[in-house]
């Protein structure tokens, strides 16, 4: 049986599913507690049935459960039985009873389900509407200062032009890249001072253009040399964007761009790093041998070229096992997971960082385990990609605490008791519940770092430093 989220309006079918599955429950419960429990409280474990169903799907089918359960109880458990006929005034006092408070805790959690509904509702369209205000004031000061901030601040080359294309504003990172100064640049446009050409030395000409004329962000090509006024070359990654005002006309642009010339070499030099390393693999292999985490290198079939011990153990197999084997063979579970990863590293020659795998391995093949997996290209003397480094490291502990966490969290952050964590050094407030701040008449953010001394009455704090001194010294 599907049971409704809470959150949602439950259908005519699901009330009644819930209201007879809650009775089903209570009843059987009662029944197995029948020698336990005293016979003149048959109702008592009916009304948990009723409490459930009224969370689950609303006031209606707690009351339907209470009448279902009141049927149910009078039938099997309130003597005469396997009679619906009421032996004394009292067995009637008490049904009625029962329906009373039946019905009261069905209007009482149906309205708490319907008010944590609403809140939650509430809250959804508050932080959607509080993001959007965000946004929307952002970019409003992002265009009337004209990203003066972002220019002054941003590692990056930045210029920025009126709709005519002449230079309006630009960083020292700019003034560097183009050999210029801003000072010299009365009345020059755009084109005068970005000369791009091709990687083969020819000009590329009308790509400003198409954003100054049609307002469209552009990206320019890989591989394009930015050719300074002192003759320099730069190869560098440019974005060209429109800058508009608030009623969506043409303002002028902004060029971003970076010199990559380092990169390409820092790129270069660690090609060399990588063959280096690669030839000097069995110096390094007592190393991989100690390391904490998994380690091993697979082929371009993703057969096992080099597996050191601590994987092997992650594995349940010894190392010797794992050479020219596929990977799928040792931990099949996780095959799948792999090829994915490994083919995107082989296709793309960029690594891919912490992926978390799941599954079972020989050794522990009765318990799930999680890893965080890094993937690296391994290249052989000539550069050319030879296979994949894979770093693994067994996080299933970690994992489980942080559940553990969260539910803590979650518990604390629900709790109907007030309850708030306190520094011990400055008696500021850390963590503080929704209960315990509404007790003071705050929101939770606004007591967050504030000291709790200012929480109390000026006539108490005498008393609260005691407290507070007597509680330390316990500790």
């Amino acid at each position: 049986m599907r049971l409704p989220a809470v959150g949602l309006a439950p259908t005519r079918t699901e009330i009644v599913l819930v209201g007879v599955a809650a009775t089903a429950l209570s009843a059987i419960v009662r029944y197995a507690l029948q020698g336990a429990l005293n016979e003149n409280i048959p109702y008592l474990v009916a009304t948990a049935g009723i409490l459930l169903s009224a969370w689950l799907a609303g006031t209606r089918t707690g009351m339907l459960t209470t009448v279902l359960s009141l049927i149910v109880s009078q039938y099997f458990f309130v003597e005469p039985l396997a009679s619906f006929a009421f032996s004394s005034l009292g067995n009637v006092t008490g049904a009625g009873l029962f329906l009373l408070v039946g019905f009261t805790i069905s209007g009482t959690v149906g309205s708490l389900r319907s008010t944590r509904i609403e809140l939650d509702e509430r809250n959804r369209l508050l932080e959607r509407e509080t993001a959007e205000r965000k946004s929307a004031m952002q970019l409003a000061e992002f265009k009337r200062d004209q990203l003066r901030a972002t220019v002054d601040s941003i590692g990056d080359a930045i210029m920025v032009t009126d709709r005519s294309g002449r230079v309006s504003k630009m960083n020292v990172v700019a003034e560097e890249l183009t050999g210029t100064t801003f000072a010299s640049l009365a009345s020059v446009t755009l084109h005068d001072t970005v000369r791009l050409v091709d990687v083969n030395g020819q000009p590329l000409k009308g790509l400003l253009d198409r954003t100054l004329a049609l307002g469209e962000r552009l990206e320019v090509p890989e591989g394009t040399i930015l050719r300074s006024a002192t003759g320099e070359d730069h190869e560098v990654e440019l974005s060209v964007s429109p800058v508009k005002s608030a009623e969506g006309h043409l303002l002028g642009c902004v060029l971003v761009f970076r010199d990559i010339s380092e990169r390409r070499a820092q790129e270069a030099e660690l090609r060399r790093s990588q063959t280096l390393a690669l030839r000097h693999l069995n110096e390094l292999q007592a190393i991989y041998a100690s390391t904490p985490v998994g380690l091993c290198v697979l082929d371009l079939e993703m057969r096992y070229v080099y597996v050191n011990d601590h994987l092997a153990e992650i594995n349940g197999r010894p190392a010797a096992e794992h050479f020219e084997k596929h990977l799928g063979e040792i931990v099949p579970e996780m095959e799948a997971q792999c090829r994915e990863v490994f083919d995107q590293v082989i296709s793309s020659a960029v690594g891919v960082q912490n992926v978390e795998l799941v599954g079972y391995t020989d050794a522990d093949p009765e318990n799930e385990h999680t890893f965080l997996v890094s993937w690296h290209p391994w290249r052989d003397e000539s550069g050319e990609i030879a296979g994949v480094l894979v770093v693994t490291v067994d996080v299933t502990e970690r994992k489980a605490l942080e559940r553990s966490l969260g539910k803590w969290r979650f518990v604390f952050d629900q709790s109907g008791w007030a309850a708030a964590t306190v520094e011990s050094d400055s008696n500021t407030l850390d963590l503080v519940n929704p209960s315990f701040a509404s007790m003071h008449g705050y929101e939770v953010d606004e007591l967050r770092s504030r000291d709790l001394k200012d929480l109390v009455a000026p006539e108490d704090h005498e008393e609260f430093n005691h407290h507070v001194s007597r509680a330390k010294d316990e500790r």
